[in-house]
């Protein structure tokens, strides 16, 4: 499934009219009906529905889907925000046609404020993708009163008053159920709005999908794991299944890579071994089925025996580990880097460029802030950006963990993960993901898809047991890695 900046919505509403000759008020008509489709069942013959329209197309939308509920008996009244001569196009006409039906209208804000306070529900069509702020009134005084009221609150593509331009937003529309059109947006998988939504559904309105698959952004599903995730082979052996090395562990935090190596394990690697300080191997306490190795032993010619490679978890950030870090970051297989790696990887982010395989970087949203010089704000105001920017410029597969994760690739396709809760806000989760991706990444399809499987499984694994065993509060990243074994059979 695809996920559109305004701009791209755009570019391919003009496609669709000028290439494709499929007519505004169709389309308009079809958004309307698809719209009523994902309510329909929500509603019942008692509820006082007010449709809150604006100016543009998502006001359009809003005058079909009040005509339609009129035509199928609900009791339904327009709050018309502007004058009929502010009204345009394809909204224009089915302005018309609505008002042939008999749907009441007010204009009058004074007048409306007691249809919003009697409404049980209220669809808010005011604005759509196309909105910059800041707003002005009467509208500031619309979107106020829709918050205050106790309706139900459906709004139409993206909750009025959101906007990818967030330093001008102002007043907001606080969503129940958003029911977007085509294709989610950026601002719902962005810090600062997506809290807006609510409940977001996506309708299709027969917009040309060669033209929607032509973005290169999307939201990883089950159906893209099932696609991508590799199937054991029935003759396979451990080393089919690749040897991973993960390197940390230093005596301060052991358990860090602990967490990773039961990760990987859990996610069908041939072989795991550990590499840690000949100090720390005393306070291990990891798996039977793990080796072990000393970061004494570290060379070019032992880091070839390894299809894969994560290193940073509880690895230390004295110069002696940041030697050790130059000289892992030499080989050619995929390394993955987390934790202390993006603190050392930060003093000398040039290495980067001197890289020949594969490097995938996993920061949260501070240790990005390090790599990158902005502010944390900076970059949860516009993750898509600077993550696609950063990426492209040094060549690495970028995971940006948070609510809703963002990878991308050295080329700049991203993908955003819905899986996973707050039971995943806690020290050790980032340890068990770096096990789970450093196998994926050397076993799936390749290693982008890899990276979203992963980060997919381990959310879905915290989705399984906050369900069906543990709260947010209680779970440890530990009960998440039991977890894993049902997150693979969802998918195999």
């Amino acid at each position: 499934m695809k996920c559109l900046t305004s701009k791209e919505m755009q570019q391919v509403d003009v496609l669709a009219f000028n290439a494709y000759h499929m007519p505004g008020e169709v389309l308009m008509e079809n958004a309307g009906r698809a719209i009523i489709e994902a309510v329909i069942s929500d509603l019942t013959k008692k509820d006082k529905i007010v449709v809150v329209v604006g100016p543009g197309n998502n006001g359009g939308d809003g005058f079909v889907v009040a005509r339609e509920l009129k035509n199928r008996g609900y009791d339904v009244t327009v709050i018309q925000t502007v004058t009929n001569d502010k009204i345009e196009g394809e909204a224009y006409v089915h302005l018309n046609i609505m008002q042939r039906f008999g749907v009441e209208i007010i204009y009058d804000f004074p007048e409306a404020i007691p249809y919003l306070h009697e409404a049980t529900v209220v669809i808010d069509a005011l604005f759509g993708t196309g909105y910059k702020g800041p707003m002005r009134e009467p509208m500031q005084g619309y979107v106020t009163l829709m918050n205050q009221v106790e309706a139900v609150i459906y709004s139409i593509d993206v909750p009025s008053g959101v906007s990818e331009a967030i330093d001008s937003m102002s007043s907001v529309v606080k969503a129940s159920k958003t029911i977007t059109i085509e294709a989610p947006k950026i601002t719902a998988y962005t810090e600062a709005t997506a809290g807006y939504y609510g409940e977001l559904v996506t309708i299709s309105i027969g917009l040309p999908t060669g033209e929607l698959d032509k973005i290169s952004r999307s939201v990883w599903q089950s159906s893209d794991v099932r696609r991508t995730l590799i199937k054991r082979e029935r003759f396979g052996h451990k080393g089919t299944y690749g040897h991973v090395l993960l390197i940390g562990g230093c005596a301060d935090m052991p358990g860090a890579i602990q967490l990773s190596a039961r990760g990987a394990l859990k996610s069908g690697a041939g072989l795991v071994s550990v590499m840690i300080d000949r100090a720390t191997r005393p306070f291990l306490q990891l798996p039977h089925e793990v080796m072990t190795r000393t970061s004494e032993q570290l060379s070019p010619q032992l880091l070839m025996n390894y299809q894969a490679i994560a290193v940073g978890m509880g690895f230390g950030l004295t110069e002696e580990k940041q030697v050790l870090f130059q000289q892992i970051l030499t080989t050619n297989a995929p390394v993955l880097i987390d934790a202390d790696g993006l603190t050392l990887l930060a003093r000398d982010i040039s290495i980067l460029n001197k890289r020949q395989g594969p490097t995938v970087l996993t920061p949260h949203p501070k240790e990005f802030a390090r790599l990158t010089g902005r502010t944390v704000e900076e970059i949860k105001t516009d993750p898509f950006t600077v993550t696609k920017v950063f990426a492209k410029e040094y060549g690495v597969y970028l995971v940006l963990k948070g609510a809703y994760t963002i990878i991308t690739s050295p080329t700049g396709d991203q993908v955003i993960n819905t899986t996973g809760n707050s039971a995943l806000s806690k020290g050790g989760s980032g340890d068990i993901l770096s096990g789970i991706a450093s196998v994926r990444m050397m076993q799936d399809e390749s290693i982008f898809p890899g990276l979203c499987n992963a980060v997919y499984l381990h959310g879905y694994a915290s989705d399984v047991a906050v369900k069906e065993e543990f709260t947010a509060f209680d779970i440890t990243p530990t009960d998440v890695v039991e977890k894993l074994s049902e997150a693979y059979r969802a998918f195999i």
